[in-house]
């Protein structure tokens, strides 16, 4: 490059400089912008040593969070005597249910009849009224299945009915297994859990 050309390009720089309106730095100012670039003369920070009482306190405070949570599920302390089952999110067009049998029925972990007592919203509280297998509280809350005429879809409760439920775990069975109280039904449930 010749000194012509050099100007040129400096002139060209200088027209799309975007701080060629500010006014040029002093020493200390510069001096300034380059020691916090490199990182030299930088601020030192002491730490603020935290008092142990502090540390105990909260401590202390996260220990009695824990046994509040935790406490009443290993006391089996808690209101009244509630079981909570779901109901399965199952039928459609391929749901296909095998015939209700009491050899269907033996495997559940859970039967019971009960009353349905309110329904709040999509919350149902069942009141046992007796047992055939398991154990199960007074009272059950279900959550509403929707109205529905699928083979296998989840049981619409309605209030004052009685129903016989089974349950494998904490889900309801479906397919017949479950359902409004009738005398074929009760029979069912008196054959599979008689020899229980």
């Amino acid at each position: 490059m010749t000194g012509t050309d050099d100007e040129d390009v400096r002139r060209l720089l200088r027209t799309v400089d975007p701080a060629r309106s500010l006014p040029a730095l002093d020493r200390d100012e510069l001096a300034e912008q380059i020691a916090a670039a490199t990182g030299e003369g930088a601020r030192t920070v002491h730490s603020r040593r935290r008092s142990p009482w502090l540390i105990v306190g909260v401590g202390a405070l996260s220990a009695g969070a824990a046994a509040s949570l935790l406490l009443p599920f290993a006391l089996g302390v808690g209101g009244g005597s509630t079981s909570t089952l779901i109901l399965p999110s199952t039928g459609g067009p391929m749901a296909a249910c095998s015939p209700v049998t009491a050899a269907a029925l033996a495997p559940a972990q859970l039967a019971f009849r009960a009353e349905v007592r309110s329904i709040d919203g999509s919350t149902v509280t069942l009141h046992v009224l007796e047992r055939y297998a398991g154990e199960v509280g007074d009272g059950v809350t279900v959550t509403q299945g929707r109205e529905t005429a699928v083979d296998g879809a989840p049981i619409v409760f309605e209030t004052g009915v009685d129903y016989l439920v089974a349950a494998d775990g904490d889900t309801i069975l479906t397919c017949g297994l479950s359902g409004e109280s009738s005398p074929e039904l009760a029979a069912l449930y008196q054959e599979a859990f008689s020899r229980q």
